[in-house]
This record gives C-alpha cells, structure tokens and sequence, in this order.
C-alpha cells in the first residue's frame, strides 16, 4: 500500500475508539452473569469477536446492535466442537479458566502466533485449585464443571492475564479462592481494570496493597449495564496529532480511567 500525505489543516471533534480490554472482560463477565447483561459502546474487531464466538459455543447467548451487545449469561454447556480462540490472547487465557465451569472437555486452539505463546503457568495454577488440564500440541485441553477452589500461587511477572483469568472464575469455586504471586505484579493497571470490571458485576475482592494477594470468597454474578469507555492507547494518536497540528478534540475518555497507557 502506499500513502501520501500533504500538508493539512487539521481540527475538529472525534470520539475515541472503545477499550478492547474492558471489551472483552466485559463480555467474560456477562457470561457468567445470569440473565441479561448489556454491553454497551463495545470495540468490534478480530479479539472481541473471537470471544464473543467462543463464549457462544458454550452457551452465552449474545445478540449484537450497533453499539450495544445483549449478553445472556449463566448457563454454561459443553462445546459441540473446539474452541478456537484466533490470536486473541486474553480470549484463551480468559476461555482457559472459565472452561473449568463448564460440564465437560473443553479443548481451545489457538491461531498461528498465539501458539507461540506461553500458557503453562496458567495450567499450573489452575491445577492447584483442583482443575484437571494440560496442553495438546498447540492446544489446550480443560475437564471442567466442578471447580473446587483453595489456595493457587503464580509469578507476578508473567502475563496479568492469567492472574485477571483467575480472579475472573474465582467467586463461583466451591470454596472460593486466595491467589498469592510469589513476584510483584509486572502489569497492576491490568490487574486494577479486571478488578474494576468484577465490581461492577457484583464480585468483591479483597486484595493486599500491592497486589501480592487477592482473596475471593463464593458470590454470584450480577447481570449489569455495562458501558466501555474509550481507549487511551488509541486516543494518543488523535492526541498527538493535535498537539503538533491543530486544535483536536478527543471525547469518549474518562480521565480517572485505570488504564495504564493514560499516564
């Protein structure tokens, strides 16, 4: 492809794109949610729509507007086939332990470079709260329908994903969960967003200061109305772009947002 750009004048009003993070743990936490949740502003691209097809194969039903997502949680049921979660990263680390929950094998491919990425201390903790899953060639394979929780222990510097994975699943474990990082958190605001989003789904943790601990006792998920604010990642492009050639107005932003890339 090629490109020419001229010299512009350059002003005006635009709205930031919507979160992907927030997207998908939205979505994550409306399928666990019984009844109907909304998500409303939602990111459509290639990782949410690679959750939002995943999370249908296993029961969540979700009817997309413009706009706005109806999610129809709480009543997860054994895929038909495999889970294929694209190159989406948080899809198949989320989908990994929310299959603990659902009746049976489930097994999740990954794309082409996805697979090149680790996965195992996820399964390592995972096991530790009674869950029974391994890795198939590139792929992963969970038995689930009975998670019985205690006490799990995981590097703080790996992947927060993993960490958000757990605490996503961790109120409806049989005896709730304590997940203990045996390094700092290398990516808290991550850490901070998945505990932001839980709260708004009715889940309360009680973490230690610096993230080392999180304690989460048996709860049921609460069906919400579930707004995504914009991306502050994807804003500083319109931001800088005002801030060398004109007057730009960014709007769809909260400025006491958890992301990290705001600061």
């Amino acid at each position: 492809m090629k490109a020419i750009i001229d010299r512009s004048e350059i002003s005006g009003k635009v709205s930031a794109p919507p979160s992907k993070s927030y997207t998908i743990r939205g979505l994550m936490c409306a399928s666990l949610a019984k009844g109907e949740s909304q998500i409303v502003n939602p990111l459509a691209s290639d990782d949410t729509e690679a959750a939002a097809e995943v999370l249908g194969q296993v029961g969540v039903d979700i009817r997309k507007r413009e706009s706005l997502w109806q999610v129809q949680g709480g009543n997860l049921h054994k895929p038909s086939r495999d889970l294929f979660c694209r190159d989406s990263a948080a899809t198949l680390r989320f989908m990994t332990a929310i299959s603990s929950l659902v009746p049976g094998r489930c097994r999740l491919v990954p794309g082409h470079s996805l697979s090149k990425r680790p996965i195992k201390p996820m399964l390592e903790a995972l096991s530790q709260l009674g869950v029974s899953c391994y890795t198939e060639g590139n792929s992963v394979v969970v038995y689930g329908g009975e998670l019985k929780g205690g006490i799990t222990q995981l590097p703080g510097d790996v992947s927060s994903q993993f960490i958000s994975a757990l605490l996503i699943i961790s109120s409806l474990a049989e005896a709730g969960v304590i997940i203990n990082l045996t390094t700092p958190p290398e990516s808290s605001p991550y850490l901070k967003m998945t505990l932001d989003c839980l709260e708004r789904f009715g889940i309360e943790v009680k973490t230690s200061n610096e993230l080392r601990q999180f304690e989460v006792s048996k709860q049921e998920y609460k069906s919400a109305n579930y707004k995504v604010e914009g991306d502050w990642s994807s804003a500083s492009y319109l931001l800088a772009l005002g801030a060398v050639s004109g007057a730009v107005e960014v709007t769809n932003l909260k400025p006491e947002s958890l992301q990290g890339d705001k600061i």
